[in-house]
């Protein structure tokens, strides 16, 4: 409900008056602006106070879990006007670094989703479990077919 809430206080256009006020920035007074928008709600997300969230330690250090990295995902497509793939807010990621992803797609243009095609997740997680070329493949081959409707009952 928060996030219903926080919509309609913002209003439609709060996104769009974010993307336009970014575009008048240089890039450092523009990485500023996104990162205070990221502590701000990545402290919401927390529950901790906006002077406690340190913006160059890692995310899972300050303690998101993969459902608050989501909330933070969605909470930047709606308060930023940028889309930003879910594997961008993994691994080692500061919102630092994530303001510094976020002003280069807005910079670029690409302020749309850009999903991670299943392939590519898939590949990404097996391979981390260090299984060789071969297992990824057949891996990457049931997914495929059970995507596309090829496979056992589909």
């Amino acid at each position: 409900f928060e996030r219903v809430d926080r919509t309609l206080q913002a209003g439609p256009a709060s996104a769009q008056d974010f993307l336009d006020e970014i575009a008048g920035l240089e890039d450092g007074p523009a990485r500023e602006r996104i990162t205070a928008a990221l502590v701000a709600e990545t402290a919401r997300i927390l529950r901790q106070p906006e002077g406690e969230i340190d913006p160059y330690r890692p995310m899972t250090d300050l303690g998101f879990d993969s459902l608050m990295a989501v909330d933070l995902k969605l909470s930047a497509e709606e308060q930023l006007g940028i889309a930003l793939p879910l594997t961008s807010l993994s691994d080692q990621m500061t919102l630092a670094d994530l303001a510094i992803k976020v002003l280069t797609r807005i910079r670029s243009g690409h302020t749309a989703p850009e999903e991670d095609g299943v392939d590519t997740v898939v590949a990404k997680h097996v391979g981390i479990a260090g299984l060789d070329e071969d297992v990824v493949e057949e891996v990457l081959s049931g997914v495929n077919r059970t995507t596309t409707g090829h496979g056992p009952g589909g």
